[in-house]
């Protein structure tokens, strides 16, 4: 067993470093910038329905002020307050929400990109009802990550409230209570990684393969969280920046995040066809190696016909 998750490790690492996973990570890194805000602004609203906009927003504060630092954290939080103010009338109101949209659901759309890479296929052309699909699937994670928000909310509640009725009975149930809220973490970001293997990448793929995938990379991510929150911590590298080190800092978390994501999404890749059900392209999409220009190919069947003569 130990073995095997060896050789399936050192396979995933070496593929990590042939698709060039850490270039799709600064790029994601880069896009994710600029639509983060508009992501989280429909997160929160989601979320909000129950807990309201202001204990929504205050949460993703909180989890982030641990990992990139408190003026990191409320940069992100004077990005969201700005993205989701809207000018007066209807038309700005309503140009304001079509941005939100096709900027929120356009991150999703180009991670799919990035997935298809590491699972090795690629989509094939469509019209323009092709790509209002995509756009309408793509929102859709986005409102999970709403979803998820709430999920977050409700779980901290319930530790919380479980909290104070332990510790009051017995006061070293304190540590009780935060394995229970790194295991139910742990649980929620299986969930999370497990669904966007299975549905975000134009793929079939069995779900015990996404769920061990998943498993992994939620493992992976929290012990990069905690590498990544110890080197910002200890390193400062946004002081080079000035005015804009908060804003550098935020850039720096989320291309490491990526780089473990893409890691994880590459143990998936080769635990699935390795030791699941392998990896098949989904209606809509081919073997990347299938994708080859035929004159190319035609070039190589005469190459190889004069290197006989």
């Amino acid at each position: 067993m130990a073995s095997e998750i060896l050789t399936t490790s050192k396979a995933a690492i070496k593929e990590w470093s042939d698709d060039k996973a850490s270039r799709w990570a600064a790029a994601m890194a880069y896009y994710t910038v600029f639509a983060l805000a508009p992501l989280l602004v429909i997160a929160v609203a989601v979320a909000g329905f129950v807990y309201g906009e202001a204990a929504a927003q205050n949460q993703i504060v909180d989890q982030l002020s641990g990992v990139v630092g408190p003026g990191a954290a409320e940069t992100l939080q004077d990005m969201i307050a700005s993205a989701g103010e809207q000018g007066g009338g209807i038309l700005a109101t309503i140009i304001g929400v079509a941005t939100l949209f096709f900027a929120a659901s356009g991150l999703f759309v180009s991670l799919r990109d990035s997935l298809n890479m590491i699972f090795d296929v690629e989509r094939e052309g469509g019209g323009w009802q092709q790509m209002v699909k995509e756009r309408l699937i793509a929102f859709a994670f986005v409102l999970g990550v709403g979803a998820l928000l709430l999920a977050v909310l409700a779980a901290n509640a319930v530790l919380g409230a479980i909290d104070q009725v332990v510790t009051g009975l017995a006061p070293g149930a304190y540590v009780l209570i935060r394995v229970a809220n790194y295991l139910v973490t742990l649980g929620l970001m299986t969930v999370v990684f497990a669904v966007l293997f299975k549905y975000l990448p134009t793929i079939e793929v069995a779900w015990r393969d996404v769920f061990v995938g998943g498993a992994v990379t939620a493992v992976l991510f929290t012990l990069g969280q905690i590498g990544i929150s110890l080197y910002l911590g200890y390193s400062s590298p946004g002081s080079v920046f000035g005015a804009a080190g908060s804003l550098a800092v935020l850039l720096i978390w989320i291309y490491y995040s990526y780089m473990v994501f893409f890691m994880g999404a590459e143990f998936t890749q080769v635990y699935a066809n390795r030791h699941g059900r392998n990896i098949r392209p989904a209606k809509g999409a081919v073997p990347i190696d299938a994708t080859e220009p035929p004159q190319e190919a035609g070039l190589q069947e005469r190459e190889v016909g004069g290197d006989r003569s």
